[in-house]
């Protein structure tokens, strides 16, 4: 039966209860955090449990990254604690799930997600797991942009055409994540970065030297 209804889902995926689905309004991939949305994830990969293939509660609108190579056949690990978080069903999904460490040298940074400290040890062995297989190369490329443009625009929205401070970083950092938490929700990539960077005071004063040269818009 279950092999009956995972050629069901192949054969008729482009219908249109699932091209809804596909085509859902989710400000960000809900398994992932990606800004890129407009595929549909098998929570339960159909491989392993065909008889959910055709199951709306196991599909997920998603990224096409998170519906490919990155997260595969993977559903859990080995202990109890290693299970991925879905997003619908799973109440820890409605908390701060993660941030961003980012590891220097700043110039060259290189950037980790890691679970957020506030959650008991077994719950972040979880969020753990759960990064390690959501997240991908897209996502290390959108960190290095974000954080190669952000003393640009940390100057452009500071308070004085003047050098700015540390201080008035962290001000801004409090309003982007809030920002992020009602455009794109508190565990999009954005979030997660700017989070972590809200806790790093040497980032933040390598930010702020970096941003030296106020850009004006030219109408």
């Amino acid at each position: 039966m279950g092999t009956v209804q995972q050629r069901l889902y192949e054969n008729r995926k482009s219908v249109t209860r699932f091209k809804n689905l596909r085509s859902q309004q989710v400000a960000s991939c809900p398994m992932c955090g990606s800004s890129v949305t407009g595929a549909l994830d098998h929570f339960l990969p159909k491989e392993t449990f065909p008889e959910f293939s055709v199951m709306a509660a196991n599909l997920v609108p998603a990224c096409t990254s998170c519906n490919s190579s990155v997260k595969g056949s993977t559903y859990k690990g080995e202990s109890p604690e290693e299970w991925l978080i879905h997003p619908y069903f799973d109440t820890l999904a409605n908390s701060d799930l993660w941030e961003i460490r980012i590891i220097q040298p700043y110039p060259a940074a290189r950037f980790e997600a890691i679970p957020s400290s506030h959650h008991a040890p077994s719950v972040q062995k979880r969020i753990a797991f759960h990064l390690k297989y959501v997240l991908g190369e897209q996502f290390q490329r959108a960190c290095t942009n974000a954080w190669a443009t952000l003393p640009q625009h940390m100057r452009n929205m500071g308070p004085t055409a003047g050098l700015i401070s540390v201080a008035d970083i962290h001000a801004e950092l409090i309003k982007l994540v809030s920002y992020h938490y009602i455009t794109t929700g508190r565990n999009a990539w954005l979030a997660a970065f700017h989070r972590g960077l809200l806790g790093d005071l040497p980032a933040q004063a390598f930010v702020a030297a970096q941003a030296t040269t106020l850009t004006k818009l030219v109408l």
